[in-house]
C-alpha cells in the first residue's frame, strides 16, 4: 500500500471535529487521486507494453487455428459423405427394382429358368412331364422300363429274333 499511498493521514483532533472532518475528507479526496493516477498508468503501461493483449492474442491465434483445422477436417468429412452417397447412388441404380437394374434381371432369369424346368418337364412332385414325360413315353415305347426288361418295340424285336433263330434252327 505504501507504494500506492505513500503519505498518511494527519493525526485527527477529537476535540475538534469541524477540523478532523476536513482532514478525513482531504485524505479521502488524497486516495481517490492517487488510485485514479495509479490505474490511469496501470492501463497506460499495459497499453503500450502489450503485456496482457500477448497472451490473449496468442490464445486468439490459437484458436483461429484450432477453427481452421476442424474447417478443413469438416470439408473432408463431407467429402467423403457426397462420395458414399454418390456409390450409394450408383448401386440403387444398379440394384434397381421390379422394372429395372438387377432385380428386373433376376426376375426374368428366374422366369426363364421356370419356363425351362416346365418344358423339360418335371413337375413340384417329381413327375416327369414336359420333354421328360415325353423321352420317357419314348423309351417304353422302344422298350425299356426302368428295371432293364425289355418291352415295346424292343421286346417286339427280342421275340421276332428268337423266333427267327428257332425258325433257323428247324
Amino acid at each position: 500500500m505504501a507504494d500506492v499511498f505513500p503519505e498518511s493521514m494527519d493525526r485527527l483532533d477529537y476535540q475538534n471535529v469541524n477540523e478532523s472532518i476536513h482532514t478525513i475528507e482531504d485524505y479521502i479526496n488524497y486516495i481517490c487521486q492517487r488510485v485514479d493516477f495509479t490505474y490511469g498508468k496501470l492501463f497506460e503501461s499495459i497499453g503500450t507494453s502489450g503485456v496482457l493483449a500477448v497472451p490473449i492474442a496468442l490464445t486468439v491465434s490459437q484458436l483461429q487455428k484450432d477453427v481452421k483445422e476442424l474447417q478443413n477436417q469438416l470439408a473432408g468429412v463431407s467429402a467423403e459423405a457426397t462420395s458414399a452417397l454418390n456409390k450409394v447412388t450408383r448401386l440403387e441404380t444398379t440394384v434397381g427394382d421390379d422394372n429395372s437394374g438387377l432385380v428386373k434381371a433376376v426376375n426374368e432369369l428366374q422366369t426363364t429358368v421356370q419356363t425351362i424346368l416346365t418344358t423339360i418337364g418335371s413337375d413340384d412332385t417329381g413327375h416327369e412331364s414336359g420333354i421328360l414325360g415325353a423321352l420317357k413315353e419314348v423309351i417304353i415305347a422302344i422298350g425299356s422300363d426302368e428295371a432293364g426288361h425289355e418291352s415295346g418295340i424292343l421286346g417286339e424285336l427280342k421275340d421276332h429274333e428268337q423266333r427267327i433263330t428257332a425258325l433257323e434252327n428247324q
